[in-house]
């Protein structure tokens, strides 16, 4: 039987009726509670949340303020930390930067590094392999599998003319056996070369059924949908009544311009898909986040939607994970995406 959040961790949950997130009047759809888990962490982060089998789950805790607090956390299924795996560093086994998470289906989990070095571990801890990205060389943004077609994709900036800021190519393909690297796709939008917003860039993506990619660049609010096969690419502009788009940097800016830059910006967090959805997650430079939801083929569902904590992860049945800070801990709460009609949501 396939195992969702729900069934992996049944009986740990506070279970009650489904309760539906706030829904901005004139939304398709609306976000509605599956369950929830209590965090046995006192202390830190929860910026990615991995289903994990038998029960288990990754957490990945990244400080970039502090450097050496980088943690990838194992968790049971009552909440409980069962592990850590790796350590912060540059040697084998460790991490400098942790940027993103992915499990497959051998039971290994990939660990993407900022400084371009993929790490695979076993649930002991294990080192399975570990490659540096050397073609084409970048700092890498996100990771994610597409095992069903024996790929995998990573981000990160390969300039197109010397210079990052005059443009870069963003998406990179390469063989899952072997990790041959294998081709590129999807160019710096327009809008972030006219505005100088390299210092807030940075290249998030996520997959649909069919093996397209959904990519977002974090200051520019825009969906964009590569079809690897076809190297078709599809803009999709998102629409909002509260978020301001990014302002035009001028280089040369100090770095405490560039830091308050980031720090009132409207930046998307995180991009995922569970088919038909494409969720974006915005962070709001007050605190807190908005959502919006597109469809597959780029029809917007929802725009400002409420977001009921900060989104970090998927579950396999097709539920998105929101971690919230507790008192003692951090609350993971699964919500599903349901189509409203009049009268209520089917």
């Amino acid at each position: 039987m396939k195992e969702t959040f729900a069934t992996l961790f049944l009986g740990m949950f506070l279970w009650g009726s489904a309760s539906p997130a706030a829904e901005p009047a004139g939304s398709a759809v609306r976000l509605t509670s599956a369950g929830r888990l209590m965090l046995d962490k006192p202390s830190g982060r929860v910026d990615q949340v991995v289903p994990l089998g038998g029960g288990r789950f990754a957490v990945r805790d990244t400080d970039y303020q502090h450097e050496q607090n980088q943690f990838l956390e194992i968790y049971d299924a009552s909440g409980k930390r069962a592990g850590r795996i790796g350590s912060f560093g540059r040697g084998p086994g460790q991490f400098f930067r942790l940027k993103d998470l992915a499990w497959a289906s051998s039971n290994t989990l990939w660990v993407a590094d900022v400084v371009a070095r993929l790490t695979r571990f076993d649930l002991q801890g294990k080192v399975q392999g570990t490659r540096l990205v050397l073609k084409p060389g970048f700092h890498i943004g996100s990771l994610v599998l597409d095992e069903p077609r024996g790929l995998y994709y990573l981000t990160g900036c390969v300039p197109d003319r010397v210079y990052l800021d005059l443009g870069c190519t963003l998406i990179h393909q390469y063989d899952l056996r072997n990790g041959q690297y294998l081709k590129s796709f999807l160019k710096t939008d327009p809008e972030a070369l006219e505005k100088h917003l390299l210092s807030l860039e940075d290249y998030l993506i996520d997959l649909d059924s069919q093996g397209r990619i959904f990519a977002v660049d974090v200051p520019v609010f825009k969906v964009f949908r590569v079809d690897p096969v076809k190297g078709d690419v599809r803009t999709f502009p998102l629409a909002s009544r509260i978020v301001r788009q990014a302002p035009e940097l001028i280089p040369g800016d100090s770095l405490e311009k560039m830091r308050r830059a980031y720090e009132q910006a409207f930046l998307i967090d995180r991009i995922l898909v569970a088919d038909p959805w494409v969720l974006v997650s915005v962070r709001k430079p007050d605190g807190g986040f908005l959502l919006q939801v597109l469809d597959t083929e780029g029809r917007l569902a929802a725009g400002d939607l409420p977001s009921p904590g900060r989104l970090v992860g998927k579950s396999p049945n097709g539920g998105f994970y929101f971690a919230n800070r507790a008192p003692k801990g951090f609350e993971v709460v699964e919500y599903r995406l349901q189509k409203t009609v009049r009268g209520g949501a089917r």
